[in-house]
């Protein structure tokens, strides 16, 4: 009887229990009708992927009749998950609870069809054009960043294939799967604008849920992402039997042969990378959000942790001790510095929450955040073991200190009528606000005592009292400024100078976790320049400028300051017959060290031998004293600095001149550091030059962001932003001069098919090494090479004439050639080559060409270049 009662009782509870594992209904919303574009889920769901984790998943389609939007479906909760296109991040901007979980598409396959008809044959070919948009496409990443790359003016037109077919629009959005097959059938005569071809990238059917799905059933949302990629690897390595199965259970508005068709464009563009399927990298993420901002789709700050799945988002290796400790510590705790003034109510969070939200992402630490404290009192947990971390700009005594996260300047904030600070010894005895206990007001408290100060709660209050000229300044780090003035639309304030020191950013550490450490500092060097970019955007937007800059002028007063110092202390026992001597030694020792200690100082011989340096010149380079003295200043040098550069300043300081201007130089470790130096020469009894003595201004933060905003990251040339400044301005200024000018235009042969062949990573290596050609051949001080987008290069040339032009060019495109990368696609060449069009303008009072004029004719004369055969040159002649 009891076996019978036994038997009973499991049968019953092996019905609930598949009944539980059975009953789990699934809705995923897809963004389009049914096609191979999500043959992933499909084979997920027909493969049984989905059933091995007790999930019965319902897949929807979205057609023309019953246009759902994926993203609408699933907040509203008609649907758990959701397949959308980058816009997706727009919704993200306004803080919609929506839920990143994988990429599947690395490229997008988004392009724009264009009528033969309509002769388009590059972007700027749009202009006035018609052009049909989906509303979703509309606010796609990578047409609206290709139409707005040339300031295009286009009409655009409610999306219509029909009308298309019948010439009411001269272009519209396609999907390389789609379109291009259906009007290949109909034999009508088209062009492609694919934006991958003028290097614009983008992640594309980001597969999303709700934060309400993550937070309630976070192992069915695993569980869900697990079975759908193992679909996707399936469908991409049994293409035609998905097809077919497509053909046989969705009804899909394609036949067999469209559907393999779809599925050739998807594995040659899309999806080429099976391994990494479905991962997100932040880095890319990021240039993706960067450009959304920039082209106006996004308006608002996107706090990245909370709309990425952490599941995927390591970047990190970290070693099995690391790994280990991570699985017996479930939750790391940390607290910050206050950093946002009390009230701040956007919801924005502060920069060290955003660079922890990063490292949590790349190492897959579980970090929490704990109550704000003063940094005096978080620091004391810390040591006592009572939090894990604490992330600001102070160092605890029983610590460990994490790398640098970044430096941030400590600025000084007056009114705008207030010129350029550059000698800050000259506040003595000004009214300054400073924030009471803060790290900025204990450093002026420190090294400018002689400051008047007026304590406040904030650094609002701070700048109130500035804005109302009741003191007349106040100092605090650059990024709390400028959210604060942007915040509070302070328009009479302006930053108008800086400090010795930045302020460094770094994680102090309980003393008892090395492995802990060890895993933040790999997290920290793993955040990208665009990763930079992205954290302090809305933190660092005011304008670092010098409107009136007197640093010469008091470079130069403070460096004959210091030579009168120094001589009268070294002759001070033997010149007892100068009238105005100071009163004491002390009070010179005194001084000296004021100088010793805050100004980069150096003095060298004749022959550039370092005879001094000061203690604040060693802790900048990194060297000692010992190390320094005796040596030839060249130990600084850096190998980018033309040796033309050195030539001159030393022909005006040898005649007796000041030589000011900005040096790049490399410290002990070969790190780059930037300084604004004045070189004055000192005079011996004989009258003649005895020595120069050099003072700095560290400018390496300015530098960095100056270099950051013009450089294209990947071939390390000047970028378009750049080129659209320099390039107008250098037209104007040789049409007023009546100069020559000579403007290239260089784009590698057949680099799609490049791309397709050998994968974009390759692409990569081809575009940096061409790069490298360009920047080697052109070496002229003049010479001005640009990345002005894709495979597209631009290069300025001065002074030379039509044949001088036509032999240059012929050598450019011989170097391209003769690095050797094999192209198998280019036919007739097996190797990479490039097509170059130019245009050489001699500028005079008659010209009316203006720069658009000039950049259009290069871009024609490169147009002829390759109709005409390719790996040549085309000359055009203004």
């Amino acid at each position: 009887m009891v076996i019978i009662f036994l038997m009973q009782y499991l049968i019953i509870f092996i019905i609930l229990c598949s009944s539980v594992l059975a009953e789990e209904n699934i809705v995923l919303q897809l963004k389009w009708e049914h096609q191979f574009q999500f043959a992933g889920y499909y084979a997920a769901l027909e493969k049984g992927y989905y059933a091995e984790y007790g999930l019965d998943v319902q897949i929807k389609e979205s057609t023309s009749k019953q246009m759902l939007s994926s993203r609408q479906e699933v907040l509203e909760g008609r649907a758990h998950y959701g397949v959308a296109s980058s816009s997706i991040l727009v919704d993200m901007s306004e803080d919609k609870p929506l839920l990143l979980l994988s990429a599947i598409f690395e490229h997008s396959p988004l392009v724009l069809v264009c009528s033969k008809k309509s002769e388009i044959r590059n972007p700027k070919d749009l202009k006035t054009k018609t052009i049909m948009l989906s509303k979703d496409e509309g606010n796609s990443l990578l047409l609206r960043r290709l139409l707005d790359i040339k300031d295009i003016d286009y009409k655009v037109v409610p999306f219509d294939y029909n009308a298309f077919i019948n010439d009411e629009a001269d272009a519209m959005s396609a999907y390389l799967g789609n379109e291009p097959y259906s009007l290949k059938k109909k034999e009508f005569e088209y062009t492609l604008l694919d934006p991958a071809n003028y290097g614009m990238d983008a992640y594309s059917d980001f597969l999303f849920t709700s934060q309400d799905e993550y937070e309630n059933h976070p192992k069915r949302v695993q569980n869900f992402i697990e079975a759908s990629l193992r679909g996707w690897k399936y469908a991409m390595n049994h293409e035609e039997e998905i097809a077919k199965l497509i053909i046989k259970k969705y009804n899909p508005n394609k036949s067999l042969e469209a559907l393999i068709f779809e599925a050739s464009m998807l594995r040659r563009h899309s999806l080429r990378d099976l391994e990494n399927l479905g991962s997100i990298t932040l880095t890319k993420l990021s240039h993706m959000i960067l450009v959304m901002r920039e082209i106006g789709l996004i308006q608002n700050d996107i706090d990245i942790s909370k709309h990425l799945y952490p599941g995927h988002l390591a970047q990190i290796k970290l070693s099995k001790k690391e790994k280990t400790w991570i699985n017996k510590h479930a939750n790391v705790s940390f607290s910050s510095n206050r950093w946002l003034p009390n009230g701040y109510a956007d919801g924005a969070k502060e920069i060290s929450h955003k660079y922890m939200d990063l490292i949590a992402l790349k190492s897959g630490l579980n970090i929490k955040y704990m109550q704000k404290e003063p940094s005096e009192y978080a620091l004391a947990e810390l040591a006592r073991g009572r939090i894990d971390l604490f992330i600001g700009t102070q160092k605890g005594r029983n610590t460990l200190m994490s790398e640098s996260i970044r430096h941030y300047p400590l600025v000084l904030v007056t009114k705008n009528d207030v010129d350029y600070i550059s000698h800050t010894q000259s506040l003595n005895m000004k009214t300054m606000a400073l924030v009471k206990n803060s790290a900025s007001s204990k450093y002026i408290e420190k090294y400018y005592p002689r400051i008047k100060k007026v304590y406040v709660n904030n650094i609002k209050e701070a700048l109130d009292l500035v804005s109302s000229s009741t003191v007349f300044a106040t100092v605090e780090v650059l990024p709390l400024v400028s959210l604060h003035i942007k915040k509070f639309h302070m328009s009479n304030l302006k930053i108008s100078g800086d400090f010795l020191h930045p302020y460094s950013l770094n994680i102090n550490v309980r003393k008892d976790y090395p492995e802990l450490l060890s895993i933040i500092n790999k997290a920290i060097l793993a955040i990208s320049t665009d990763e930079h970019t992205l954290v302090n955007n809305q933190w660092e937007g005011v304008d670092y400028t010098k409107e009136k800059d007197l640093s010469v002028y008091f470079s130069a007063i403070f460096a004959s300051f210091v030579v009168i110092l120094i001589l009268a202390y070294s002759n001070w026992r033997l010149r007892v017959e100068i009238k105005k001597r100071i009163s004491t030694e002390k009070e010179f020792q005194r001084m000296l060290d004021v100088v010793n200690q805050n100004v980069y100082m150096s003095i060298t011989d004749v022959d550039g031998n370092i005879t001094y340096v000061s203690d604040a010149f060693c802790r900048l380079t990194g060297y000692t004293k010992e190390q320094l003295l005796g040596v030839n200043h060249r130990i600084l040098k850096s190998p980018t600095t033309k040796d033309s550069y050195y030539e001159k300043m030393w022909k005006r300081i040898s005649h007796g001149n000041i030589w000011t201007g900005e040096i790049e130089n490399r410290d002990k470790k070969g790190n780059v550091y930037w300084v604004d130096v004045s070189i004055t020469p000192i005079y011996g009894a004989d009258g003649a030059i005895s020595s120069y003595m050099a003072i700095r201004k560290d400018i390496t933060i300015r530098k960095q962001m100056e270099t950051l905003a013009i450089t294209d990251g990947l071939c390390n040339l000047y970028n378009r932003r750049y080129f659209n400044t320099v390039f107008e301005k250098e037209v104007n200024r040789l049409k007023r001069e009546h100069g020559l000018l000579s403007f290239l235009m260089i784009d590698i042969d057949h680099f799609k098919l490049y791309n397709d062949k050998y994968g974009h990573l390759k692409g990569d290596d081809v575009l940096i090494a061409v790069s490298a050609c360009l920047k080697e051949v052109c070496k002229r001080s003049t010479d001005q090479v640009f990345r002005l987008g894709g495979e597209e290069f631009g290069v300025i040339l001065l002074g030379m004439d039509e044949h001088q032009t036509h032999i240059f060019s012929l050598k450019l495109i011989k170097a391209i050639e003769n690095l050797n990368i094999r192209h198998e696609d280019n036919d007739p060449y097996s190797w990479v080559t490039a097509s170059l069009g130019a245009i050489v303008c001699s500028f005079t009072v008659d010209t009316k060409l203006d720069s658009k004029d000039v950049y259009q004719m290069a871009d024609e004369a490169m147009y002829t270049s390759k109709q005409t055969g390719r790996n040549r040159v085309f000359i055009s002649q203004a």
